[in-house]
């Protein structure tokens, strides 16, 4: 068996585990379903991961170094706050509509999540150092940067959730100038 296909067959029971984990939760998925979806059998899993923890810690680690690496790219640029804060809303609404599993999976509590972001940089922290360096750079007021980076993640983990319960249109891309207005509210940007 190549290589090539060893790992898109990893690629294949990663994507399935995320779209399960997502719906039922991890301790609602057991490893038959991950299986099932993929055309696999257990055994077969068991040879790309020793456990369902460990399967469910690398999608984790998958989600969580996506989404600190955009936020810490924004965070980065040269631009006035509001340009970064702009940017980066965008990016995430393009992030939602295009995976959509992701959101949903960080905003559940596992204990396993508690291990990962043990030994990582995670979204909160790059989003905390982001608002309080506008707050340093007078381009915002003077806030609690844990609480705002709280909401801001809070309200796009609720995303998802609200498209799939239809309380949101599927497609949230007329409600992203929206969105950018109230996080620029609740930040105080301009």
């Amino acid at each position: 068996m190549s290589k090539k296909h060893i790992d898109s067959k990893r690629d294949d029971i990663i994507n399935a585990a995320v779209t399960l984990f997502s719906q039922k939760g991890i301790d609602g998925t057991n490893v038959k379903e991950i299986g099932k979806l993929v055309g696999v059998t257990d055994a077969a899993l068991y040879k790309h991961f020793p456990s369902k923890t460990a399967l469910a810690e690398q999608v984790y680690i998958h989600y969580l170094e996506q989404y600190t690496k955009v936020i810490d790219y924004f965070a980065n640029m040269s631009i006035p706050f509001n340009e970064k804060l702009a940017f980066l809303i965008q990016e995430l609404m393009k992030m939602i509509a295009e995976d959509r599993f992701g959101f949903l999976l960080l905003g559940q509590n596992h204990d396993c999540l508690s291990e990962v972001l043990r030994n990582r940089r995670q979204p909160a922290m790059a989003l905390v150092d982001l608002i309080q360096a506008g707050v340093h750079n007078h381009e915002i007021p003077n806030q609690d940067p844990y609480l705002s980076a709280t909401l801001f993640i809070g309200a796009f983990l609720r995303l998802p959730i609200l498209m799939d319960n239809m309380i949101l249109p599927q497609q949230l891309e007329q409600t992203t100038l929206q969105i950018q207005v109230r996080i620029a509210g609740l930040l105080g940007s301009k």
